[in-house]
């Protein structure tokens, strides 16, 4: 059986993306900042891991074992001490630049991002252009396959498809998680 990582998964959108897996038959691990928020998860099969993305430790961690990960993490909301003063995309990128190193070590090949805004390099909202920059950044250190072109949709209902599917935000095709390796 696969086992797949959330990363995000106390959010609301990779809290349905760990449930959808967990109704596929994956086995579902979780990282989250704070295990108590992700309890439901825990009792309905996830395995929860204490993590922070700006902790390459924690990311190393979380990331022994698995087969792909799901990245759905978005930085509003003041983090951990250590990254203090930080803007929320340079949280973010660190935290990428982690989850990217710790997929290496480990023998990850497949690194989905998932996120429902959409992205665009030129939005008036630093939101959404932060979310280009993160999947600019993902497309350029080889986790999957598919053009560096931008596939999107502000409907959360096709993000959730997409993201049960193994369909990355960037990708043409869509591909499950246990079609074979990439990258």
């Amino acid at each position: 059986m696969k086992k797949i990582l959330v990363i995000g998964a106390s959010g609301f959108l990779g809290r349905h993306v760990a449930q959808a897996l967990l109704a596929d038959g994956y086995a579902v691990r979780c990282v989250a900042r704070n295990p108590a928020r992700v309890q439901d998860l825990a009792t309905a099969g996830c395995e929860v891991v204490q993590g922070y993305i700006s902790d390459l430790a924690s990311m190393q961690h979380a990331l022994q074992s698995v087969d792909a990960a799901y990245i759905s993490v978005h930085t509003l909301s003041p983090q951990q001490a250590r990254t203090a003063g930080q803007g929320f995309m340079d949280v973010e990128m660190d935290g990428l630049r982690n989850i990217v190193t710790a997929c290496r070590t480990n023998g990850v090949r497949r690194l989905m991002y998932v996120t429902f805004l959409g992205v665009a390099p030129d939005s008036p909202s630093a939101w959404v252009r932060g979310r280009w920059e993160a999947q600019q950044f993902l497309l350029n250190n080889g986790r999957g396959p598919g053009p560096a072109s931008s596939h999107q949709n502000p409907c959360p209902a096709h993000a959730l498809r997409r993201a049960r599917t193994g369909h990355r935000a960037c990708e043409q095709t869509p591909k499950r998680v246990d079609e074979g390796p990439c990258g």
